[in-house]
């Protein structure tokens, strides 16, 4: 692959490793707006306010480029809950705003979306289920979607699913989270009835560009590990891995956990489309170390 690809979001989780995957025939630019982006990117950086149609129009007045991969966006489902304007304006208002842009510099838009768009009932779900979303941040994200369905784009919606990263100099995650508590000989409470496909970022970071490479996708791609557990087996899974204390994690209900945003209990994703056009699975929750 060749060409002008611009990363927005770029020192989140996700973002930050599709910077560190890209590969060296690509010339990519990052935004960011308050946090640094990776140790050693050289590229072309601008820190901007994406929710800010006019800061956006001014991006792209001066720049031209061939694809936008927008990692930008709330991933805090409790705040999502308990502050709607900051999910609003994070998940919808800026994809909104890139989708709008696109339309007019005729780039191909990447954003993504999360298995949050499910209520959770009949999961793991295909792209053909119909989304029903029971927290703000599934609405949000489901909005999102929208926003970029109405344009009628050369674009991507893939939706993903409880990403974690073992790359140590990875934003805080989920596998942060239970090293350090486990670590701490602290006790960590996971759900034995909240069940996902966790996925590792870097290896999804891969296959975006894997995918981006393509000449045509589909409009809502779902793309997770072929895993579906519980966030329980999650954290054992995790201290079996690195010869931690399993004894110290703890096996709760979801509801035990009081977290203010319900949950999709049984939400998760089928990647068979994405699987057929990598021409393989993402990394089993088996690869980590």
């Amino acid at each position: 692959m060749t060409g002008r690809v611009l990363v927005t979001g770029a020192a989140g989780l996700l973002g930050s490793q599709i910077l560190k995957q890209a590969p060296p025939t690509v010339t990519v630019a990052a935004t960011t707006f308050q946090r640094p982006l990776p140790a050693g990117f050289t590229g072309e950086t601008y820190q901007l306010d994406l929710g800010k149609a006019d800061s956006v129009a001014d991006l792209f007045s001066g720049e031209q480029y061939d694809v936008v991969i927008n990692c930008a966006g709330a991933s805090d489902v409790d705040r999502c809950e308990t502050d709607h304007e900051y999910a609003l304006r994070t998940n919808r208002v800026i994809v909104r705003n890139l989708a709008e842009i696109a339309r007019k510099y005729r780039f191909r838009l990447i954003s993504f979306s999360s298995d949050y768009v499910f209520n959770g009932v009949h999961g793991p779900y295909n792209e053909p289920d119909r989304p029903d979303p029971i927290n703000c941040y599934g609405r949000t994200k489901l909005l999102a979607e929208e926003c970029v369905a109405a344009e009628n784009l050369d674009a991507c919606m893939i939706r993903v699913c409880s990403l974690y990263a073992t790359d140590p100099t990875a934003p805080r995650n989920l596998y942060r989270v239970i090293l350090e508590t486990l670590a701490g000989n602290k006790v960590y409470r996971a759900a034995n009835d909240l069940l996902s496909n966790p996925t590792e970022v870097t290896d999804l970071a891969q296959a975006v560009w894997q995918l981006i490479a393509m000449p045509k996708l589909p409009r809502i791609l779902h793309l997770a590990s072929p895993d579906y557990i519980s966030r329980y087996d999650l954290a054992v899974s995790i201290a079996k891995k690195l010869d931690m204390d399993t004894k110290l994690i703890e096996r709760v209900k979801l509801v035990d956990l009081g977290l203010p945003a319900r949950r999709p209990r049984r939400a998760g994703l089928k990647s068979d489309v994405a699987y057929a056009l990598l021409g393989r699975e993402l990394k089993s929750i088996v690869g980590i170390k």
